[in-house]
């Protein structure tokens, strides 16, 4: 054999451990019986020796996992190459890094086993009997004792939201801003939990391990190890909203998923509660990586894309995190493990509401594809900013959000929303502004615009005392109605048996498309509306000891009339309702689709 030949040869050994084909001990071996034959002892090349020598040994699969992250690394397609490529987290190593990494923890194991199990351990026929002794008062506790100090530091933020995408980040510190955040640095987490993985993969472990409990107990071990690895993969690769990262994700969920079906099936028959944890854990991360791909579509604008098919799958991917969030709440394990897991799917299911949301939005306002999905949700940033509500919650947006949805709807004849849509009214109220001086004449007046206004509905309980001496009183009912086109919380209390209060009853029962006029967006969430109500009730004596019964948005009209005169133009906003316009209109008067 040639010189030559001899390197090939042994080029192809090194790549053959790297890939698991070959141990150590065999490569060892091999390789010292081809360095002292190698000197002119054959004309066979190189190659067919190793192939002929490989071919005729026991085959055994060895899987190798990436030195970064732990997760199951696949060879190269071609026995050529000799880097690989993490699909879960897109570090780059060379074959024989990641052998050598494997190596070194099987070496670690065989030393564990031995000074746990003693001479049990190290080989020979042990009994079943004593395999279970051994695994159950041994090896078990110290699998969980690792295994909990290696994730006790991730414990709480682990399950915390795995999904978003650009508008929602626009938000800032969102829930899943706070869990990019809260999470602990990966290298150092997948040091920790690396041997305890390897440990409960390991087939010596697994030998000990008799009867389905003891394994469920292994499988449950390594989904609470591999789990923390694979969720931080999937934020990170997630947060920079990029086709490769999309990719890597949606990968990582997957491979969550898998994990978390795995043992819950191995441990339905010993320990249900924690099924059903699983199994609500599973269903999540199944929705979010299906939810991922979506997003990535999307984003990739094809013009094909059916957005409002879209639109109804993520809608439905965001009632299975809700449910998922149901399962393990009524799944009935520690709280410690349940909350922090329900809170995360909730803040999913909202996420994946809103960009279903916004799938429909671009649907109804273009129809015809003639803005990109990329370029509309910028403009939705754009509105999204200039609402500047003080709460910037999910709660908020998703609220805000669902508004503009009715609102299109309504706008296209396609839904009715209470409202009274009619400005009759609005030239006689413009009229009686007209102001006139000696030297300057009257002013002429037009009505510039006519717009929708949203207002917050309550019904408002009070009590009305009488007597001089000895007061009685009895209880009122009346309405009370808080802009919600302004964070500033103007509000208006409407006379009782006026024209004004019987079109807001019919408007409630009978409601109407929306048309003809600019319609402003309601900026004022629920819970801002019901906190103001409280606090109108609090300052205002009239009301003392009553309270307010939030009922649902209506919407009012509002003409703006433009005064013209010598000294000038001057615009006043007139209401249907006196006293419902308190200064300037809401700046979010442009078009919403």
């Amino acid at each position: 054999m040639s010189p030559q030949e001899l390197t090939q040869l042994l080029d192809g050994l090194d790549r053959r451990l790297a890939l698991g084909e070959i141990d150590l001990g065999t490569y060892s071996s091999l390789k010292s019986k081809f360095t002292s034959q190698g000197n002119g002892q054959t004309s066979t090349s190189g190659t067919a020796v190793l192939e002929t020598t490989v071919s005729s040994m026991r085959k055994e699969a060895v899987a190798l996992r990436c030195p970064s992250c732990m997760a199951p690394m696949k060879p190269p397609e071609s026995s050529e190459r000799s880097v690989v490529t993490c699909e879960y987290c897109g570090g780059s190593f060379a074959l024989q890094t990641a052998q050598s990494e494997m190596d070194q923890l099987k070496s670690g194991i065989r030393k564990w086993i031995s000074e746990l199990a003693g001479s049990a351990g190290t080989g020979g026929n042990v009994d079943e009997a004593a395999r279970r002794f051994i695994f159950n008062d041994k090896l078990l506790p110290s699998l969980k004792l690792e295994a909990n100090r290696a994730v006790e530091v991730y414990a709480f933020s682990r399950h915390q939201a795995l999904f978003s995408f650009p508008l929602i980040d626009s938000l800032g510190n969102t829930p899943f801003q706070q869990a990019i955040a809260s999470a602990p640095d990966l290298t150092h987490i997948v040091s920790r939990v690396k041997m305890v993985i390897a440990r409960v993969q390991d087939p010596e472990v697994i030998g000990f391990a008799v009867g389905e409990p003891a394994k469920a107990n292994l499988n449950f071990l390594e989904t609470n190890c591999q789990e923390i690895i694979y969720l931080s993969n999937a934020r990170k690769t997630l947060s920079g909203y990029q086709p490769d990262g999309f990719a890597k994700s949606a990968t990582n969920l997957r491979a969550a998923h898998s994990l978390y079906q795995k043992a819950a099936n191995s441990i339905s028959a010993t320990d249900k509660q924690l099924a059903a944890l699983l199994n609500g854990l599973s269903n999540r991360t199944k929705a979010v990586g299906e939810a991922i791909d979506i997003l990535a579509s999307v984003l990739r604008d094809n013009p094909a894309t059916d957005v409002q098919h879209l639109s109804n799958q993520v809608a439905a991917l965001a009632a299975a995190c809700d449910q998922a969030a149901n399962e393990i709440e009524q799944s009935g394990r520690d709280p410690r493990e349940t909350v922090p897991a329900v809170e995360g799917s909730r803040a999913d299911a909202s996420a994946l509401r809103i960009f279903s949301k916004v799938l429909q939005l671009y649907y109804v306002a273009d129809p015809d594809r003639g803005e990109s999905f990329v370029s509309y949700l910028q403009n939705c940033q754009a509105l999204i900013s200039s609402a500047r509500s003080n709460d910037k919650s999910l709660v908020w947006l998703d609220e805000f959000t669902n508004h503009l949805s009715q609102i299109l709807a309504a706008v296209s004849g396609e839904g009715k929303l209470a409202t009274i849509n009619r400005f009759e009214w609005a030239q006689g109220k413009a009229d009686a502004g007209i102001q006139s001086s000696l030297f300057g004449g009257s002013e002429t007046v037009v009505i510039d615009r006519r717009v929708l206004v949203p207002f917050w509905l309550a019904k408002l309980c009070s009590s009305e005392q009488k007597g001089f001496i000895f007061k009685k009183g009895r209880e009122v009912e009346s309405r009370l109605l808080l802009d919600a086109s302004k964070t500033s919380g103007a509000f208006v209390r409407p006379e009782a048996n006026t024209d004004a209060s019987t079109q807001i009853s019919t408007s409630l029962q009978n409601r109407s498309p929306l048309g003809g006029a600019t319609v402003l967006a309601p900026v004022l969430g629920k819970a801002a509306a019901i906190k103001r109500f409280k606090e109108i009730i609090q300052s205002t004596p009239e009301f003392a000891g009553g309270y307010a019964e939030l009922q649902e948005i209506i919407y009012l009209p509002v003409a703006v009339a433009k005064y013209t005169g010598k000294k000038g133009v001057r615009s006043v906003a007139v209401g249907f309702i006196d006293g419902c316009v308190n200064g300037s209109l809401s700046p979010i008067e442009k078009k919403i689709g």
